[in-house]
């Protein structure tokens, strides 16, 4: 019944639009500070990060450190100015 269940929950995610955006907090309020979004495919992600179990298609919000950042940039066209120092950044998944 679980396996059904997941199954399922895999087919319904695979139907949605998804945006992919670099999101920071701050580190010491946890707060939500910005929002940027990015064009991404889901193949450079998978050159990027590994996957979580049961997460094949980087659903999960997945951390961006310095290294992650320098092959990132080589995707994005984006001007951010990264402070790791005062915040932390995530490569996170919206349904649209």
């Amino acid at each position: 019944m679980e396996i059904q269940r997941e199954k399922q929950n895999q087919n319904n995610r695979k139907d949605m639009n998804i945006e992919r955006d670099i999101v920071s907090y701050d580190k010491k309020t946890e707060d939500l500070v910005a929002i940027f979004p990015i064009s991404i495919g889901i193949d450079i992600i998978r050159q990027l990060f590994l996957p979580y179990e049961n997460d094949p298609l980087f659903y999960n919000p997945y951390e961006i450190d310095k290294e992650k950042l320098k092959l990132l940039k080589k995707y994005i066209d984006i001007d951010i100015d990264f402070n790791f120092e005062v915040f932390d950044y995530y490569l996170e998944a919206f349904s649209i």
